[in-house]
């Protein structure tokens, strides 16, 4: 199903990587090699060679080899690309999309909070599509019980930030990889679907550390410990240390 993305404010399928209008010209490492364009939620395979998630989880359904030396591989082999990588993709300058277009321009990383805090043109936060929303939809805050006090902190970047997301249904929506049994050595967010409490909260990402599971520290915890410490919430609020 296509709609109006919030994340880079253009239509495409929630399968599909976001949608971006670059104002600079992009160095060709910074390149997925499957869609030609700049990286989008890159991961890493064994063999070395970096793709967009979705991309390379699109061409995996056809042949399970690498797009490029055509070693045998799979989704379960790759891992979430390095966060210096993330942060040069994140400061590729593009402008405002087309239907909405202010003018201005800003770095890819923060053109979500563009589109939906600082852009002169919209006078309202974008929504994933034009149908009325669900209340799944609805803003989090609203649907809370009045004796749940929820903290709204944003992600820093370079430092530890604490967030709480609270459980309106069982589904969180997320895939994690890593662990201190793995050779990741932490508990790293793989991926965000759209359906779920954390898409709908809108702040956790691909890529993003989990340190702390409700004041659980993850540093030395397994892949099974962090996947048992998300499953086994039984609190209201989920509470997050995260890393970006």
């Amino acid at each position: 199903m296509e709609g109006q993305c919030r994340v880079c404010g253009q239509t495409h399928a929630n399968v599909e990587p976001h949608l971006y209008d670059y104002a600079q010209e992009v160095d060709e490492d910074l390149m997925c090699q499957i869609c030609l364009q700049p990286f989008v939620s890159p991961v890493d395979l064994l063999c070395g060679h970096t793709f967009c998630q979705p991309c390379l989880l699109k061409h995996l359904q056809v042949q399970k080899l690498c797009p490029i030396d055509r070693q045998p591989t799979d989704l379960k082999h790759s891992s979430p690309s390095s966060l210096v990588l993330k942060k040069l993709i994140d400061k590729l300058l593009v402008k405002c999309p087309p239907g909405v277009d202010c003018g201005q321009t800003v770095q890819r990383g923060d053109l979500e909070d563009h589109l939906k805090f600082r852009c002169p043109v919209l006078k309202s936060p974008l929504r994933a599509s034009t149908s009325p929303p669900s209340v799944a939809s609805l803003s989090l805050s609203q649907n809370l019980p009045p004796k749940i006090g929820i903290t709204r902190l944003p992600v820093l970047e370079g430092e530890v930030s604490h967030i709480e997301i609270p459980r309106l249904s069982p589904t969180l929506g997320i895939t994690v990889v890593g662990g201190s049994d793995t050779a990741l050595r932490c508990i790293v967010v793989q991926e965000v679907f759209p359906d779920g409490l954390v898409a709908q909260d809108g702040r956790l990402k691909p890529g993003d550390q989990l340190v702390e599971i409700n004041g659980v520290d993850m540093s030395s915890a397994s892949h099974h410990q962090a996947c048992q410490a998300l499953r086994k919430l039984k609190s209201q609020v989920l509470r997050l240390g995260v890393y970006r």
